[in-house]
């Protein structure tokens, strides 16, 4: 008996737990990737298995268990390694929600909002502790180039909530440096060999063209 069929034959009687304690049992040795390839049911009607899942309120267990996901930080437009990205999940947001997704911007919405629900961590264990020790001192003790590998200014990443390369853990580096005017300065002692744009955007919160950024920059290191 396969994922599916544990979800559709349950008894609408049946409890959330013991679905649900069902659904884990069969996936404990199973890798997110086949996962989604047994919900993604091709060629067959989503009907049952949809009215199933959100009968017994699978939708946020089914998620995890088919991307490997464990904080909103990772739900990302693109796949980074063996996490997927919304592009290519469309399908597991329409089986999930009953209800087809237009685009990838719409599945990625799906998500972000079961995650929210759910109260899924917002960061990573490892970025958690990174940020709890990101202060004026570590950056003064860390040398530039680890610095610019820990935080990857302009490499495909955005402060900004509403790009489709946000990284929640980027907006909370940001929002300690605008706290803390020691840690600022020390950041931008060590990062600012860095692309003036992007370097002033994580330090301001706020998008400025290549003039007033380096403006920013200037008065900052006088």
């Amino acid at each position: 008996m396969g994922l599916v069929d544990i979800i559709e034959s349950s008894s609408d009687s049946a409890t959330k737990k013991e679905v649900s304690d069902a659904v884990m049992e069969y996936a404990a040795d199973k890798t997110p990737q086949g996962i989604r390839k047994e919900l993604a049911q091709r060629g067959k009607p989503r009907r049952m298995l949809s009215r199933k899942i959100k009968i017994f309120s699978l939708e946020f267990l089914l998620f995890q268990l088919a991307t490997g996901i464990g904080a909103a930080e990772q739900i990302r437009f693109n796949s980074n390694g063996k996490t997927p990205g919304y592009n290519s999940l469309r399908n597991l947001a329409y089986t999930l929600s009953g209800k087809p997704k237009k685009t990838a911007t719409q599945a990625g919405k799906y998500f972000r909002r079961l995650a929210e629900e759910n109260h899924m961590p917002l960061l990573t264990k490892e970025h958690r502790r990174y940020i709890a020790r990101f202060d004026a001192g570590y950056v003064r003790r860390t040398d530039s180039k680890k610095l610019r590998k820990e935080i990857p200014l302009g490499r495909g990443v955005s402060i900004n909530p509403r790009s489709n390369i946000y990284s929640p853990f980027l907006h909370e580096i940001s929002r300690k440096l605008r706290r803390d005017r020691e840690l600022k300065r020390e950041f931008y002692r060590k990062m600012k060999d860095s692309s003036p744009i992007s370097l002033a955007h994580i330090l301001t919160g706020k998008r400025m063209n290549d003039y007033k950024s380096r403006e920013y920059l200037r008065k900052l290191a006088a």
